[in-house]
């Protein structure tokens, strides 16, 4: 008997100690409740399904506790009064995608708000933000944030085609409040259009990456503040065929990891694409040629008046060898007209010319038309006897 009951309360242990199960949980209506009424605590999953939304009156559309949570929103998130629309504090290793045309809009009416919140005011680790195909986040109003971070080693990626927008003051796109190694791989759009919102903001931490891949498109400042933050780096990689101007603040270290030539002076970084770097030589090579061909023609003859119409076209196919030298396809046209002043040895003749040229970079990568109006004078002068 003494065997038996040792038997049964070791079973009872093994059944009080058994580990709970995470949760998954689906919104696929409209729903005016957190979460969509249900508890996100740790190791659980939510999505909002396309068809699906939330829009508490006052409070955060989702609020997640435990960490290693896994939201996906595909649908819409509307917040009010400085309620963000997926918040976590002090949470790590959660996962939030926003795909398809999820929508997150949060009105601040004031007070601090944001379309995604990580880490609150104690801190949120390994997190990672993901915004595929056209999902947007949109915050109206002062001091709204598109996406906040607190914490160390979280990575936000903004893939083409996706947005961040802000409009209101003191409204950054992303924010980055304090943290070691967070990384923003950005190839979406940024925009912050207050005169002191900033499209990207690392007010604090050390080591922050920045990374603007191909397509990306900033519209506002990038900041770093000099009196916390310590470390920034600036990577652009934005493709040979893509020419950038862009206004730094505080302290970077700017690479460009396309390999090419470029300038970092005064807080400003820029440099031209491959295709404008080499065909701007090009285009302007064919056109003064084009222009000296079409008056050598005609110029100093003994016609009252002549007109000369030409045209020419160029093309480079892609060479894998050597991927700086980009496909284009060039074409131009003009027309020059000549009006004699002086016959003879010694001719003068007004010239007026109108030019205009095509130029595809990159399989429409980059597209260039120029037009140009020219009026001069051509002077013939007779060999002298020393030639």
């Amino acid at each position: 008997m003494r065997f038996r009951a040792l038997l049964f309360l070791t079973s009872s242990f093994v059944a009080i100690s058994a580990p709970l199960h995470a949760d998954d949980f689906t919104v696929s209506s409209a729903s005016t409740a957190t979460n969509g009424g249900n508890t996100v605590n740790g190791s659980d999953s939510l999505t909002v399904t396309a068809a699906g939304s939330i829009s508490p009156s006052n409070a955060h559309g989702i609020s997640s506790t435990g960490g290693s949570n896994t939201i996906t929103v595909e649908g819409s998130i509307t917040t009010l009064n400085g309620r963000s629309g997926i918040q976590s504090t002090n949470e790590n290793g959660n996962q939030i995608t926003l795909s398809g045309a999820a929508q997150i809009t949060s009105t601040s009416n004031g007070d601090l708000g944001a379309g995604i919140d990580i880490g609150g005011g104690s801190g949120g680790n390994n997190n990672t933000i993901t915004l595929s195909d056209t999902a947007k986040i949109t915050t109206i109003g002062n001091s709204g944030l598109g996406i906040s971070i607190y914490g160390d080693n979280n990575t936000v990626t903004l893939s083409q085609g996706t947005e961040v927008s802000t409009s209101g003051t003191s409204s950054d796109g992303i924010y980055i409040y304090d943290g070691t190694g967070n990384t923003l791989n950005i190839a979406g759009k940024i925009k912050a259009t207050n005169a002191d919102a900033k499209a990207i903001h690392l007010e604090g931490g050390t080591n922050g990456v920045v990374n603007l891949k191909e397509g990306a498109v900033i519209i506002g400042a990038i900041k770093t503040d000099d009196d916390y933050a310590t470390g920034s780096v600036l990577n652009l990689d934005v493709g040979l065929g893509t020419s950038y101007i862009l206004t730094t603040t505080g302290t970077w270290t700017v690479n460009d990891l396309d390999g090419r030539s470029f300038t970092y002076s005064g807080n400003l970084a820029s440099s031209l694409s491959g295709g404008n770097s080499e065909t701007a030589d090009d285009m302007l090579f064919y056109s003064t040629r084009s222009l000296h061909a079409s008056i050598s023609r005609s110029a100093g003859s003994d016609k009252s008046g002549w007109v000369d119409v030409y045209s020419y076209s160029s093309e480079r196919a892609a060479n894998t060898a050597q991927p700086t030298m980009l496909p284009y396809k060039a074409s131009a046209s003009g027309l020059s007209i000549g009006v004699p002043v002086l016959s003879g040895p010694r001719s003068l003749d007004v010239v007026i010319n109108s030019h205009r040229a095509a130029l595809n970079i990159a399989e429409d990568s980059q597209k260039l038309d120029g037009q140009s109006t020219k009026i001069g004078v051509v002077l013939t002068q007779p060999p002298t006897a020393s030639g």
